[in-house]
């Protein structure tokens, strides 16, 4: 494989589309009306079949999925980054930038707009 197909492989990995393809049947029929077809929880889960809280789990669930997808897919992308593991999670995390903002002066401990 090519440096220039394994870039066009990432860059279809992480195409919407392809990424919702990827989520479990529910999932999918969830953010479709939710978010493509605007209806509210509560039409949703009339739509579906369902409760309210399964909407919720369901949405709450998708939505986490493609984010993780998505950070994977950045963080394989970049060589450089040096990833940590979420306790009990097998997939990368954050940077420990990431996880701890106030080591790079962001935080309760530095001097806010109120601070003398």
């Amino acid at each position: 494989m090519t440096t220039d197909e394994a870039v066009t492989t990432d860059k279809a990995a992480t195409r919407p589309s392809t990424l919702i393809a990827a989520l479990p049947h529910r999932y999918r029929a969830v953010l479709h009306l939710r978010i493509a077809c605007g209806l509210s929880i509560t039409d949703t889960a009339r739509a579906l079949n369902t409760d309210a809280t399964s909407v919720r789990l369901a949405q709450h669930h998708a939505l986490n999925l493609l984010r993780q997808q998505l950070g994977h897919s950045r963080n394989m992308s970049d060589p450089r980054r040096t990833l940590i593991t979420e306790p009990g999670t097998t997939s990368p995390g954050r940077t420990e930038e990431e996880r701890v903002p106030w080591k790079r002066g962001v935080g309760p401990s530095s001097a806010g707009p109120h601070d003398g």
